[in-house]
């Protein structure tokens, strides 16, 4: 595709510069408009060495409010970087909403740079375009504008261009290192870009070569492309909001996002949770014994995992009071504090909340050789948001999608993750909920959200059953947890945690 590229293409530098005013008017006044809109932006720049990426994001950022924007170069990996998804150090980098994110490089550095380099090995690199597909459709889906735009230069052009960067004293310093090789294997460029541009195109995600030649007609075209997205994506912002205005008018008291499974109260309960035997327990006595036993396994294990740089995430999950906190406090016991981190999600704020749901997760992802333990995770999105009504059916839906992929990857990294549903009865919870209330110490923990969504009980059941129906799978197992005796549920954490780390090692 891209040797049939017109690169002859030219605009007067004339009649681009009459016509520039115009264009950034415009393009300030849709940026400005997609922010009052809380759409984030993402615009991609992608090209060979002398393409004319620095030049043009200068000058598409020269009139725009420099508080709704950040640019981002992109070099190779950071050493802090290793041992984790190689995504990560771009989801950490996607826009809060209505900011406009620039890349100058990108994600797509995994299926140019790092493949021809063999900086990677081919298995990597070849998993690289179905772990884009995954990223750019989460984005989109959850409303972002995403813009990719390879610039695509010659090969004369580009060694013209590369020589009079040479031979300036002031801009002498952009020639990067391992230029003039890379110039030398143009072809072998222009080869592993067509193919990653066919591999990774989409309706949600296309990308737009710029022939880019002669810079006038390159930044024109960037311009009118960048328009037109901007004002599609603003139009069907205006269109969505519409009928949900009249919605609002016609149910004011309606929960947001409301879905039917609030409002269907018969039972699934032929799935797997009603298979679950409750009453399963160990003495204290017994308890003890297996209870050190499994701690005196854990932390040669947790040694050897530092050691190695290997990470591992422990993510818990379960019903209100089925005791997620004491099985933490028995996990962490015996290890040092500077090895591991606890993360207790609660209901996103700030910046958790101006992000796709699983930016703050990506965020606190540990680094290698670190244990990091998730007391609730990222299935509050088919949990707690979709009982609440706090997202859409689209958006739980979208979910049972996006949450297995970004396990995948966790996984294909490297990571070791293990996963618990701490099951209890509904007799159990009420008999804690009455003992917390009584105790001075523990009242704390009882809150008037926890009496609400006890009433919720067979709504959440249901949704519970399809999440773990749904989401267990062979890279990503769930392990159930009898947790009505507090003794077996704690002994069988660790001993699964300790399972995963030494099966891993």
């Amino acid at each position: 595709m891209l040797r049939d590229v017109d690169l002859d293409r030219a605009l007067k530098r004339r009649v681009f510069a009459e016509d520039l005013p115009a264009l950034r008017r415009r393009l300030a006044e849709l940026h400005w408009h997609a922010a009052q809109a809380s759409i984030p932006s993402l615009v991609v720049f992608e090209g060979l060495d002398g393409s004319g990426k620095g030049e043009s994001i200068r000058l598409l950022t020269e009139r725009l409010d420099a508080r709704g924007f950040k640019v981002h170069p992109i070099g190779p990996p950071a050493r802090e970087d290793g041992g984790r998804p190689w995504l990560q150090r771009f989801w950490q980098r996607i826009p809060r909403r209505g900011v406009l994110a620039i890349f100058d490089r990108s994600w797509y550095g995994r299926l140019l740079g790092e493949r021809i380099e063999r900086v990677v090995a081919r298995t990597e690199w070849e998993r690289g375009p179905r772990d884009i597909q995954a990223f750019e459709r989460a984005l989109v889906d959850d409303g972002a504008l995403l813009v990719k735009l390879w610039l695509h230069i010659g090969k004369k052009e580009q060694r013209r261009r590369l020589r009079a960067l040479e031979r300036d004293p002031v801009e002498r310093f952009r020639i990067a290192k391992g230029v003039w090789r890379r110039h030398a294997r143009y072809d072998d460029w222009v080869d592993a870009a067509d193919e990653m541009i066919e591999l990774t195109s989409s309706a949600r995600a296309p990308w737009t070569v710029i022939e880019a030649n002669d810079p006038h007609f390159a930044w024109r075209k960037m311009y009118d492309v960048l328009i037109s997205a901007f004002e599609e994506r603003l139009a069907a912002e205006r269109a969505r909001a519409a009928p949900r205005a009249r919605r609002a008018r016609a149910a004011p008291h309606a929960a947001a996002g409301g879905d039917a499974l609030a409002e269907r109260r018969e039972s699934r309960r032929t799935a797997r949770l009603a298979d679950v035997d409750l009453s399963v327990a160990l003495a204290r006595a017994r308890y003890e014994k297996l209870l050190a036993k499994q701690q005196a396994r854990l932390l040669p294990a947790v040694r050897e995992m530092q050691r190695r740089g290997l990470a591992v995430i422990v993510a818990l999950e379960g019903w209100d009071a089925s005791g997620k906190g004491g099985a933490i406090r028995r996990l962490t016991q015996p290890l040092d504090p500077r090895g591991y981190e606890v993360h207790a999600i609660g209901a996103p704020a700030g910046d958790d909340r101006d992000h796709h749901y699983l930016w703050r997760f990506w965020r606190r992802l540990p680094a290698a050789g670190q244990l990091g333990v998730f007391d609730r995770t990222w299935y509050g999105r088919v949990l707690v948001e979709r009982v609440e009504g706090f997202c859409g059916r689209e958006a739980w839906s979208r979910a049972y999608l996006e949450i297995p992929e970004f396990e995948r990857q966790l996984v294909d990294a490297g990571l070791v993750l293990v996963k618990f549903w701490m099951h209890i009865s509904p007799e159990e919870q009420l008999r804690r909920f009455r003992e917390r209330a009584k105790d001075p110490l523990k009242g704390w923990k009882l809150t008037p959200d926890d009496w609400r969504n006890r009433r919720k009980w067979s709504v959440y059941f249901d949704a519970a059953d399809e999440m773990l129906a749904r989401t267990h799978s062979t890279f990503a197992p769930w392990t159930i947890v009898e947790a009505d005796d507090k003794y077996h549920a704690r002994v069988k954490v660790l001993e699964k945690t300790v399972d995963a780390i030494e099966k891993a090692l």
